[in-house]
């Protein structure tokens, strides 16, 4: 049994930094205020003495907490029991467990301790702080645990065997030897800048001045102010551009540094059946993500990263409940996609995929989207903002119409990709899916297995054009996610529909 025990006691440094940063953030746009005011010592004195109270008085709650808060592992259960003035426990199922992941700020790092957040379908708990040694400890105990109990052989583990302090040695797997580990990618710091510089924030930065530019540029000044002022009034126009420019330029620099910070040494391994993602420079990361949990494969392409032959690989996940505690630093969204390579060379993705899950086929797709599809991509769109560009014209600013018609030649742009790049292609148990959006370009690998349901729609004016909508769902996240092919071949629809309903391909 692993004995009822408290957290590490540097727990309470952890806490305490937590409780600076909290009230600290939250009088930042105080102390802002107070910096371009007169000093006053008084202020000063009152706005220190409320600081001091109030982390006093946060610091004894949280020395209480620690002091009511113990872990312990009874039968199949990992117990947390915790609470100010009323105790309230908290458990999981140890034969649940997905992964334990870690979390380390710049105080746990130099501690030496370490955040544990243990996952299952459901909520999971987190333990802040332990030891490097409790940590190691309690995990792998859990690990032999859930193996012990997955095969039914709970007797191979008798009660007192463990029991965990700070100094208690690392207990080794005796069921089987543990999985060797293979790095399969490993970002430099060169490398994290060129994946910020092709995420495409820069071109649509600069994309956002040009059109700030000559929209200024294009405003009738001479009609408003005379010769003298409009000198002066170009040359301030001049400078704001400049101006805005440089900070346009300094708001990209500091973004590098930032994921910099967040993503250095990013480094992707596989261990049997769980790849980790381990990540950061003032807070390292670690999370894993097991394999069973994947539901798709998804290969996402701007045009930078195209044109330079880079893509952007995630998957996919299932999860039982939403990541609503603030603690968890999970990268899985809401909608359960978890970027696994950010940046990779295209012609590597398939063999490192391969390696993580020899059963998905990877298929190249088949462009099916005929041409007299590509109105009805656009077509509800661009009168919307027609209507929309008309209204604004007559009733308000005369040019209106020029961003309706920009936004028209957008859509109209996107018609044509969605016609040249739309796809899908079938295979005994796999279907992948190609969709293009106005900028990148999304390919995605489903298992026949992981498809919850699949539909076929057409009204009137499709079946009279011979066309066909199909979608299907999948469960990602704690709903499910969406796959559309918009405006098809009915035979391809009708293809898709049998495949799924009967098996194979006819």
């Amino acid at each position: 049994m692993f004995n009822k025990q408290r957290l590490h006691k540097l727990t309470l440094v952890t806490q305490f930094y937590n409780i600076l940063v909290r009230i600290l953030s939250g009088s930042f746009f105080i102390i802002v205020l107070a910096f371009f005011q007169e000093p006053d010592l008084s202020n000063i004195l009152i706005f220190l003495g409320i600081f001091l109270a109030l982390s006093l008085l946060l610091f004894v709650v949280e020395t209480v907490k620690y002091f009511r808060t113990y872990y312990w592992i009874e039968g199949n259960r990992l117990v947390l029991q915790t609470g100010l003035f009323i105790q309230k426990e908290k458990d999981i199922q140890i034969s649940r467990i997905q992964s334990i992941d870690t979390s380390e700020d710049i105080v746990h790092r130099l501690l030496k301790v370490t955040k544990i957040t243990v996952n299952t379908p459901g909520q999971g708990l987190i333990l802040d702080a332990l030891s490097v040694s409790q940590y190691k400890a309690l995990s792998d105990y859990l690990n032999q645990l859930k193996i012990s109990l997955n095969k039914r052989t709970e007797d191979e583990f008798p009660e007192d065997k463990l029991a965990v302090d700070d100094t208690s040695e690392v207990i080794r797997s005796e069921a089987e030897d543990a999985p060797a580990e293979t790095t399969l990618l490993q970002l430099s710091v060169g490398e994290i800048v060129k994946m910020t510089i092709l995420n495409g924030a820069i071109f649509r930065g600069f994309f956002i001045f040009l059109i700030g530019f000559n929209f200024l540029t294009d405003l009738p000044l001479d009609d408003l102010f005379t010769e003298v002022g409009s000198v002066f009034i170009s040359a301030s126009i001049i400078i704001l551009l400049a101006s805005i420019f440089i900070g346009m330029i300094l708001i990209y620099t500091i973004g590098i540094i930032a994921s910099i910070i967040k993503n250095y040494g990013y480094k992707v391994t596989l261990s049997g059946e769980h790849l980790n993602i381990k990540k950061g420079l003032l807070e390292t990361q670690s999370q894993t993500v097991p394999l069973k949990n994947v539901q798709t494969l998804e290969e996402k392409q701007n045009w930078l990263m195209k044109f330079f032959g880079y893509t952007t690989f995630s998957l996919g996940l299932t999860s039982d409940s939403s990541q609503k505690n603030n603690e968890n630093k999970t990268e899985i969204k809401e909608d359960g996609q978890v970027v696994l390579f950010p940046i990779v060379k295209s012609e590597k993705l398939n063999p490192l995929v391969k390696q993580c899950f020899p059963e998905f086929v990877l298929s190249p797709v088949e462009n099916v989207v005929p041409v007299r599809s590509i109105r009805r991509f656009i077509q509800f769109p661009v009168l919307f903002w027609l209507i929309i560009a008309a209204t604004i014209s007559i009733m308000f600013w005369v040019y209106a119409w020029i961003a309706g018609l920009i936004l028209i030649l957008f859509y109209g742009f996107y018609g044509y990709r969605s016609y040249k790049l739309t796809g899908y292609h079938l295979c005994e148990n796999e279907i992948t899916v190609q969709t293009p959006t106005l900028f990148a370009l999304t390919k995605t690998y489903v298992p026949k297995n992981r498809i919850l349901n699949l539909q076929v729609k057409q009204n009137l004016f499709l079946k009279r054009a011979n066309l066909m909508k199909t979608n299907f769902s999948t469960a990602h996240g704690i709903a499910s996610k969406e796959f559309k092919l918009k405006y098809i071949e009915e035979k391809d629809a009708f293809k898709i529909f049998e495949w799924f309903r009967n098996g194979g391909i006819n």
